[in-house]
């Protein structure tokens, strides 16, 4: 992973969040109750294009997600 640029990390990151959002049949919508983020911003991380995410929103995401552990979201890392 030391190889990859920021961009490619956060494509990673919103590959990783979509997939556990679907896999927990939890809409964009949902999510975004849920976090407190707003639902065009849960697309642009979903799309890697969210260049202004910060460990805040991670943990938002982390806990509105219901996971055993920060790394289920961040385990490409």
């Amino acid at each position: 992973m030391q190889n990859t640029t920021f961009e490619q990390r956060m494509v990673l990151l919103g590959n990783r969040l979509k997939e556990i959002r679907q896999q927990k049949n939890m809409t964009i919508n949902e999510l975004s109750q849920k976090s407190g983020l707003s639902t065009s911003y849960i697309k642009k991380i979903e799309y890697g294009q969210a260049f202004n995410i910060n460990i805040k929103h991670v943990y938002q995401l982390y806990k509105s997600l219901n996971l055993a552990s920060i790394y289920d979201l961040l385990y490409f890392y």
